[in-house]
């Protein structure tokens, strides 16, 4: 299931779904509820212990299954990114049922848990306007703050960040010299709390 263009489509259906939720709004139909329960039920276990963990806002970022254990042994040595990478497909089948049955917590959780993993892929821009979307459906839904990271990352790379502001023209209009520019101390992400910020504004966690 790891491939690049059928979690592309997937990923899209999502967003297109969340699209016509967002114009018309209709209760859950009992379809929708059962689709839900069963997508969660065919998870391992494993898996459907992580999205519970998400939901509980356990960790801001995905961590390794051994990541804070004092005393490690080979059983321990899991990477989590292994065991989502084997579950993907029904991972992704999961996310588009919560959509559906209005459960944007669940919902959230799964975005969170996929995104290093389709960040390898290289299908992170269509993730991000799944969760995106699901911030405007249940804005009360918590957005981890490595998906707030992996959003200005990926607006970075687009070249889509906010430009600096253009120095002070100097004679003639021409731009003045470094020396003339008064200096400033950075601000934005280094500045304490900015990150705190960014997270508060896209929903508590």
């Amino acid at each position: 299931m790891n491939n690049q263009k059928a979690v592309v489509v997937l990923l899209q259906e999502c967003k297109q779904i969340l699209d016509q939720l967002l114009l018309e709004a209709s209760d859950v139909s009992e379809v929708d509820k059962s689709e839900d329960q069963r997508c969660r039920a065919s998870l391992p276990s494993e898996l459907r212990t992580l999205i519970q963990e998400a939901k509980e806002m356990k960790w801001p970022f995905v961590p390794e299954k051994w990541q804070y254990k004092q005393a490690v042994g080979p059983e321990d040595k899991t990477n989590l990114q292994d065991v989502i990478g084997a579950g993907l497909q029904p991972l992704l089948a999961a996310l588009r049922a919560s959509i559906l049955a209005r459960d944007g917590t669940t919902a959230a959780a799964i975005v969170f848990l996929s995104d290093r993993l389709l960040y390898g892929l290289d299908a992170s821009r269509p993730l991000l306007q799944v969760a995106q979307g699901l911030h405007r459906l249940q804005p009360a839904a918590p957005v981890a703050p490595q998906l707030v990271i992996r959003q200005a990352r990926v607006s970075i790379n687009a070249g889509s960040a906010a430009p600096r502001p253009p120095g002070r023209a100097g004679p003639g209009g021409s731009p003045a010299p470094r020396a003339q520019r008064p200096r400033r101390e950075a601000r934005g992400a280094s500045e304490p709390g900015a990150l705190e910020k960014i997270v508060k504004g896209c929903g508590k966690y």
